[in-house]
């Protein structure tokens, strides 16, 4: 069974946050989007679209 670790899974932030970059992109939001962050690990992803949104569509 997998024991979990905030230390590795913040490691890993690098790799997520490049590909997360990636994928907001290739989603073509159109600005009337929202974004729930459904408490899935520690909300960093969502701060990631968030900041996409409020630069691109200047929120």
């Amino acid at each position: 069974m997998y024991k979990w670790n905030a230390e590795d899974y913040q490691n890993s932030f690098n790799e997520q946050q490049k590909w997360v970059r990636e994928f907001i992109v290739k989603l073509e939001l159109k600005g009337d989007e929202r974004v729930i962050d459904i408490g899935c690990g520690d909300g960093m992803i969502t701060a990631e679209i968030v900041s996409y949104l409020m630069v691109v569509f200047r929120y």
